[in-house]
């Protein structure tokens, strides 16, 4: 699984409303910060469509 596809399955994985930190993630799944926040984000809005 590529980083970014872990990255975004960890926090997926959290309970609703469980805080998390963007660059701790991106550290734990080896994926770059900045496209993390990036998928996070469209993906994000997409589950809300």
């Amino acid at each position: 699984m590529p980083a970014i596809d872990e990255a975004i399955a960890y926090i997926d994985s959290l309970a609703l409303g469980e805080k998390f930190e963007y660059t701790k993630v991106a550290k734990i799944a080896h994926a770059l910060l900045r496209t993390l926040t990036s998928v996070h984000s469209a993906h994000t809005k997409k589950l809300s469509l």
